[in-house]
């Protein structure tokens, strides 16, 4: 995406059916993760990028994308642009537990998590009645294994660093200081390759690693 405008908003348009149809319909396909960006798209009042699963809306004017190799939480994401122009997360009516910035995170780490592994997703993207080939190359949870994440020990560790402050408690209403909960996580990571995960999670995860060096495709597909 290259560097974005100060100040710009970008909303979650996410919709994770293309697992399943392989198509992602950039104009029609619903939102699947909140009323507002949904009214939102409805309206046409954004622009949303044409990446599957995870899509924003955002002001502007489309940007180009390469289908060949779509990663939504990669260098050239709107996950990087945010952290990488000092951006924000405001979290509305959700906990911490809806913090998918985590995987961008996660991908960051040289090699990605040892706990999930790369898949990719043949399909189509369609647009304004055009429809380009592409494939989206992603770590995913491994199938049939549950990651769980520490939500309220990670929400502690953000606050007491301030990388996170609370708007309003009883709502909740969450900002999130994307560059300094990335800076923050991947400091741990690097002590810690499961810091994220719960203390049970962990054990269940080193178990199955058994010595290996990460989780793959092969061992869960």
């Amino acid at each position: 995406l290259g560097q974005r405008q100060e100040n710009e908003l970008v909303f979650p348009a996410f919709n994770y059916d293309f697992g399943v149809t392989r198509s992602f319909d950039v104009e029609n396909d619903p939102v699947q993760v909140g009323g507002l960006p949904e009214r939102l798209r409805s309206e046409g009042l954004f622009t949303r990028t044409p990446v599957p699963f995870f899509s924003f809306l955002y002001e502007g004017t489309e940007f180009s994308t390469s289908f060949e190799n779509l990663d939504p939480f990669g260098a050239d994401s709107i996950f990087d642009s945010i952290s990488g122009n000092a951006g924000s997360i405001l979290m509305l009516g959700v906990g911490l537990e809806a913090f998918t910035f985590i995987h961008h995170i996660e991908s960051s780490l040289p090699g990605g998590p040892v706990y999930r592994y790369r898949k990719r997703f043949s399909g189509v993207v369609q647009r304004r009645g055009d429809q380009a080939s592409c494939t989206v190359d992603l770590h995913v949870r491994p199938k049939g294994f549950p990651i769980d994440y520490d939500w309220p020990r990670l929400q502690a560790e953000l606050f007491e660093v301030g990388a996170l402050r609370f708007v309003e408690r009883t709502g909740p209403v969450i900002l999130v200081s994307a560059t300094s909960a990335k800076d923050y996580l991947l400091g741990k990571l690097s002590e810690n390759p499961l810091h994220l995960l719960t203390r049970k999670n962990q054990v269940e995860v080193a178990e199955l690693l058994d010595g290996r060096e990460r989780f793959s495709i092969e061992q869960f597909e």
